[in-house]
C-alpha cells in the first residue's frame, strides 16, 4: 500500500480474485515434459555416447543431471542425415512456421536443437 497516495479507508482490491480461476489446470502445458521428439533425441544421444563425449569440450557442451547434452539452453543432435532434415523441415515448412527462410529457421532452430555445422546444414 502506497501510504502517501492510497487513502486507508478504500478497498485495496487485493482479494479481488480470490477463487477465480481463469483456466483449469488441465490446460496448461507442464514446461518440464520432454516432448517426443526430445526423447527421440536422448535416445540418440545415448547410441552415440561416445561422439558426444568426444564433441564435450570442442564445442563447449554441459550434459545435465540426467544425462542430456546441451549447448546452451539447445539439446544437442548427433548426426543424422535424414533426422536433421526432417527437423529442418519441421522448423521451416510447417504451417506454423511459415517458411522463414534460412537465417530465421536457423535462429528457430537454436532455440531447442544444434549440432555441429548447423547453420551450414540448414
Amino acid at each position: 500500500m502506497d501510504l502517501l497516495s492510497r487513502r486507508p479507508d478504500h478497498d485495496d482490491g487485493s482479494d479481488k480474485n480470490e477463487g477465480v480461476v481463469v483456466l483449469p489446470k488441465s490446460l496448461f502445458v507442464k514446461v518440464i515434459e520432454m516432448t517426443g521428439l526430445d526423447q527421440i533425441i536422448v535416445v540418440i544421444q545415448q547410441q552415440q555416447a561416445t561422439v558426444l563425449n568426444k564433441w564435450m569440450n570442442k564445442y563447449n557442451l554441459r550434459q545435465d543431471k540426467a544425462g542430456r547434452y546441451h549447448k546452451g539452453i539447445a539439446l544437442i543432435i548427433p548426426e543424422d542425415e535424414k533426422f536433421l532434415q526432417d527437423l529442418v523441415k519441421l522448423n521451416h515448412d510447417s504451417p506454423t512456421a511459415a517458411h522463414p527462410g534460412i537465417d530465421k529457421t536457423y535462429k528457430m532452430l537454436l532455440k531447442q536443437y544444434w549440432w555441429p555445422g548447423c547453420k551450414e546444414f540448414v
